[in-house]
């Protein structure tokens, strides 16, 4: 077995933890969901964005969680959600999902939530959003 890429070989890189590297060309905005889980990596994303690009987050978490605040060089809208029902993971997020427009141009979905609600919320991009399944991340726990 040899360690040695040939020519035309594809070398996929991720960052420290494993998730991939968004690569920003194409991209116009950004659309982050998670729950209280999910804020380190949105922070670290939104640290990671160039100036110019629009980026959207919908957050949603407990009652009694507190909302951090997060720093970006992209023009941010942050839509905090509190979860009104944890037996049915992501119907607050896809409720309020339904009622705010998604930024215009080519926009890339990042989803990090429990993975029935990590299925419920790429279902309702794929189905009611029309968003490309390429254009879309999502990972449960």
């Amino acid at each position: 077995m040899s360690d040695s890429f040939g020519s035309g070989d594809l070398l996929e890189i991720g960052s420290p933890n494993g998730s991939p590297i968004i690569a920003l060309d194409a991209i116009d905005s950004h659309v982050f969901i998670g729950d209280e889980t999910a804020v380190p990596a949105i922070t670290r994303r939104l640290e990671e964005l160039p100036l110019g690009v629009r980026a959207l987050v919908v957050l949603e978490s407990a009652a009694d969680t507190e909302w951090p605040w997060f720093a970006s060089r992209a023009t941010l809208q942050v839509v905090w959600i509190r979860r009104k029902d944890p037996a049915n993971p992501a119907a607050t997020i896809v409720a309020a999902l339904r009622r705010l427009e998604f930024p215009a141009g080519q926009c890339f979905v990042w989803v990090v939530v429990e993975s029935t609600g990590a299925r419920t919320i790429r279902r309702y991009l794929r189905e009611e959003r029309g968003v490309d399944k390429q254009w879309i991340e999502a990972a449960g726990y």
